[in-house]
C-alpha cells in the first residue's frame, strides 16, 4: 500500500506531537519531583532557620545558663575531698574518736572504688574528673550521748562522708552502747583536688625504741 504525500506529511506531524508530548510529559513529571523535593527541603531550611535564629538570640541566656551550671558543679566537687592515702583515713577515724569522746578499738578499710568518671578526657585520654568511694569499717564503745556526737561529726565533716550502716548494743556493765559503723569516705580525683600528706606531730622519728 502506498502512502500519499499528504498522509506521509500528517503521519510526521502526529509522530512529532507524539514525541513532543512524551518529552512533555517525561520532562514535567521529572521538573515536579524536583520542584516538591526543593520545596520540601526549603520548608526544613526555614524552620531549621527559625530555630538557629531563636537559639542565636537566646545566646546570653544560654551561655549564663552554662556557666552557672559550671559553678554548681564545681560547688558540688568543692565539698569532696582529694584522693589521698590511707594515714587520711587513719586520721578521720582518730578525729572522729577524740572529738566524740568514744573508744575505737579497730578500723579496717577498703581500696579505693572508682564510682564516676567524668566522658571528658585529658590528651592522654585519661577522664578528667575521677570520684573513688572508700568504705571504712570501725567497732566502737560509747556513751549514748558520744554516739550523737560520732553521727554529727560524719554529717558535718568537710569532706563528703556518709554511714553506711551500723550497729548498735546495749552494754549493762557500763551503761553505754557497743556496735560496728561502716562509713563510705568520698574523694575526687582531678586537677583542683591536690592531695597533701597530713602532718602526725607527736610521733617520734628514728630507729631507736619507739615506745620511748
Amino acid at each position: 500500500m502506498k502512502i500519499s504525500e499528504k498522509n506521509l506529511q500528517l503521519l510526521l506531524i502526529l509522530l512529532i506531537v507524539v514525541i513532543g508530548f512524551g518529552a512533555f510529559q517525561f520532562g514535567y513529571s521529572s521538573f515536579n519531583k524536583k520542584a516538591k523535593a526543593l520545596k520540601t527541603e526549603n520548608q526544613l531550611l526555614t524552620a531549621r532557620l527559625a530555630e538557629l535564629s531563636a537559639k542565636e538570640n537566646n545566646r546570653s541566656s544560654y551561655v549564663e545558663t552554662i556557666n552557672g551550671a559550671g559553678e554548681q558543679i564545681n560547688d558540688i566537687l568543692d565539698k569532696y575531698g582529694p584522693l589521698g592515702s590511707k594515714e587520711k583515713t587513719i586520721m578521720f577515724v582518730n578525729r572522729l574518736e577524740s572529738e566524740s569522746t568514744s573508744q575505737i578499738s579497730s578500723i579496717s578499710f577498703s581500696d579505693d572504688n572508682g564510682i564516676y568518671s567524668s566522658t571528658q578526657v585529658d590528651e592522654n585520654g585519661v577522664p578528667v574528673i575521677r570520684a573513688y568511694k572508700r568504705q571504712i569499717t570501725i567497732d566502737y564503745q560509747c556513751q549514748y550521748e558520744n554516739m550523737k556526737k560520732m553521727f554529727d561529726f560524719i554529717n558535718d565533716y568537710a569532706e563528703r562522708t556518709n554511714i553506711d550502716s551500723f550497729t548498735m548494743l546495749y552494754n549493762q556493765e557500763t551503761g553505754g552502747i557497743n556496735g560496728s559503723m561502716m562509713i563510705n569516705e568520698y574523694s575526687v580525683d582531678d586537677a583542683n583536688h591536690i592531695y597533701e600528706e597530713p602532718v602526725i606531730t607527736g610521733v617520734p622519728l628514728g630507729k631507736d625504741n619507739i615506745f620511748n
